[in-house]
């Protein structure tokens, strides 16, 4: 409902639609809501009816954790690359490497590595 008292229409109307005639329990509502309220911005309007389609298709036959599972296999499908990594989960891994061309020949790089992935690199050397 607006605050002017104008219901709107249901985010997931799918979904809204299946309720109402008894076809979800609240459970499977709930992994439906989870899933496609945590997809992406770049899956599109479409995807998203589609996703939220096959989820309720697919809760004729399965319970709620079934039905989450099925959702997040559709939402490894539709952002297959998954979060970009922020500069808060990368900064303190203490691992990274910093390439810059080598000054004597434009065909080669030199490559400045953290002492984490050096040391990984030093224990699995053959040599």
């Amino acid at each position: 409902m607006a605050l002017t008292g104008e219901m709107l229409a249901p985010k997931l109307d799918i979904a809204a639609e299946a309720m109402c005639r008894g076809e979800l329990a609240d459970s499977q509502l709930d992994a439906i809501r989870t899933v496609i309220t945590k997809l992406p911005a770049h899956v599109d309007f479409q995807q998203r009816r589609e996703a939220e389609a096959a989820m309720v298709d697919g809760a004729k036959h399965m319970d709620a954790g079934r039905l989450y599972r099925l959702g997040t296999r559709l939402h490894a499908y539709l952002d297959p690359d998954g979060a970009a990594p922020s500069d808060k989960t990368t900064r303190g891994r203490g691992a990274s490497c910093t390439c810059t061309p080598a000054a004597t020949d434009d065909s080669r790089y030199a490559a400045s590595w953290t002492p984490k992935p050096v040391a990984c690199c030093r224990k699995s050397s053959p040599h």
